[in-house]
């Protein structure tokens, strides 16, 4: 692996679960005044870094987790935030959680509740409008934007996890990868260091860059015990030298929340990976037609 460099040191319903709109030809972002920031010089201004995976699993929400936890404990004001999620487990009172979200809220420290860390849930193990769909909702992108600036307004930085691989839809019309390049966040990658990794991570890096966006590096993730994969001796360098973006490090199966390059232990600056911006100001064009249209 190269040195990280610079880096190391339908109806409209309210539910419990979350609040939903009709799927519109265009959807234009609700924001009160002080999100907004009326009456202020400029609106609010804060740093994020989104996190994909290369696929489903590859253990996004442990990366995201890790990150949130060592900035925390450098005594930065950080926030964690997840667009969407679904697939909820439920408790023996028979409420629903989220395993994504239970683990973020823990790396935070602190009783943050779930319409905080994430403003659209769902209860099937499905893509989110799907999910949504059984559900007899939609999903509420202008709560999703309402919610990161609120974030953002409280906070110096905002690590922000998506949902599945990069590609995995938002709505019926747009996905995730959509949604960030109409906010212009780096994007970190999560893959696995296994077979098959360089092509999975190499698209995944094609498709970022297809949007404009830059990536901000990729980790490997260790989701089980190694087994005998030769590939996993050159599969950093490949990457690497293919797309021209570091792999900053590996996390080992249970090795909780240390990150190796090589067979040493690094510590990433993971501030200096985040982008700063001040909100979204684009229109997102889906491939069914629909547009969200984000004001500037």
């Amino acid at each position: 692996m190269r040195g990280p460099s610079a880096s190391v040191d339908t109806p409209t319903s309210t539910n419990p679960v979350s609040t939903s709109c009709g799927a519109l030809s265009s959807l234009t972002l609700s924001l009160s005044p002080e999100d907004r920031g009326e009456g202020t010089e400029q609106r609010p201004r804060f740093n994020g870094l989104f996190i994909t995976g290369t696929d489903t699993g590859v253990g996004k929400t442990h990366v995201a987790s890790l990150i949130v936890r060592q900035l925390r404990a450098e005594g930065r004001n950080v926030a964690a935030f997840k667009p969407a999620c679904s697939g909820a487990a439920f408790d023996a009172a028979g409420c629903a959680h989220w395993d994504d979200l239970d683990r973020l809220r823990a790396a935070l420290g602190t009783e943050v509740v779930d319409d905080e860390l994430c403003p659209q849930r769902f209860l099937a193990p499905l893509t989110p409008p799907l999910a949504a769909k059984l559900e007899h909702r939609t999903v509420d992108v202008a709560a999703i934007n309402a919610g990161l600036l609120r974030c953002g307004r409280r906070s110096d930085g905002v690590i922000i996890e998506g949902a599945g691989g990069w590609l995995c839809p938002l709505t019926e019309g747009t996905t995730f990868a959509d949604w960030v390049a109409a906010w212009g966040f780096p994007v970190l990658i999560v893959a696995r260091p296994g077979l098959g990794t360089i092509n999975h991570t190499l698209l995944t890096v094609e498709a970022i860059r297809s949007r404009r966006l830059s990536v901000a590096g990729i980790v490997f993730n260790e989701t089980s015990a190694s087994a005998c994969d030769h590939s996993t001796a050159t599969n950093a360098a490949e990457i690497e030298a293919r797309s021209g973006v570091p792999v900053l490090g590996q996390v080992a199966f249970g090795a909780g929340s240390e990150l190796l390059h090589g067979q040493r232990a690094v510590r990433i600056r993971w501030h200096t990976l985040m982008k700063d911006v001040s909100g979204p100001s684009s229109v997102v064009s889906g491939n069914d037609g629909t547009r969200v249209i984000l004001p500037n």
